[in-house]
């Protein structure tokens, strides 16, 4: 997935969200040896901020999994984080078939 897609899954791609990042965060953040900031944060100006704040795009993405619920079976609701959890922990328990 590639940072314009995870933005746009993430209904961040309104004009008010700039992908590129202010090179002195970007300094700042590899200093403290975060991996790759320029796909991990954007930079937002949604709050009407004239310096704009950064946003995680990883932390968003849990957000929205967690948020975002489905139906199993037809009678079970569960989030799409739930169901990430058991594909990873056991993904032979699994069986998903879709419309």
């Amino acid at each position: 997935m590639n940072k314009g897609r995870l933005m746009e899954l993430l209904g961040l791609n309104t004009g008010r969200v700039d992908s590129a990042i202010p090179n002195d965060f970007e300094a700042e953040m590899r200093q403290h040896n975060i991996s790759r900031p320029d796909f991990w944060f954007v930079w937002s100006y949604q709050n009407k901020s004239i310096s704009g704040q950064p946003i995680h795009l990883g932390e968003e993405f849990v957000n929205k999994l967690t948020e975002t619920k489905i139906l199993v079976n037809g009678l079970q609701q569960i989030t799409l984080m739930d169901l990430v959890e058991t594909l990873l922990a056991n993904p032979e328990e699994v069986q998903i078939t879709y419309k």
